[in-house]
């Protein structure tokens, strides 16, 4: 598995800390060899380097696990989306949507729909993954400004950002 590093490190779980930062962001692997498993503890020292305070929402699944400040939702066929940030639709129906639940579940209910494309529906400062386990393949983008950045590797068994 590939280590992350934060500019600012707490080694203990003190939230109230002055180092640990208010910032967004997400973070995942995905096996890259089929029957390889993201070990649950895997994700947790992914969280700790990300070093924020901010509420995160997690999923794990065999061969996948995946942790925002913003959402996620599970993909029909199997995996994860994740965005966080301030996304954004400018299509009204997408926008409208989006207000009922949240912009991880229509990018969920539009993937099988639009493919990568999706993201070209996208606006705001945001970071966002799809893991797809069908197609056994990673999707990942940025706002155009690239406000939200993203960081990958590739280990042995994993692909992680």
């Amino acid at each position: 598995m590939i280590g992350f590093a934060s500019m600012k490190h707490n080694n203990g779980d003190n939230s109230s800390s002055p180092d640990r930062l208010r910032q967004h962001g997400i973070l995942g692997c995905i096996a890259t060899n089929p029957g390889f498993e993201i070990a649950a503890g895997g994700i947790d020292a992914m969280v700790n380097a990300l070093n924020t305070l901010l509420p995160l929402a997690r999923e794990h699944a065999p061969g996948i696990a995946i942790a925002t400040t913003g959402s996620v939702h599970a993909i029909p066929g199997g995996g994860f989306i994740a965005i966080a940030g301030r996304p954004y639709f400018r299509d009204p129906a997408l926008a409208k949507a989006a207000s009922v639940s949240n912009v991880a579940a229509v990018l969920a209910d539009n993937y099988a729909q639009y493919g990568a494309q999706l993201f070209s529906k996208l606006y705001g400062a945001f970071s966002c993954a799809i893991l797809d386990t069908k197609a056994n393949r990673a999707l990942l983008a940025t706002d155009r400004m690239g406000q939200h950045p993203l960081y990958y590797g590739e280990g042995d068994h994993t692909f992680c950002f």
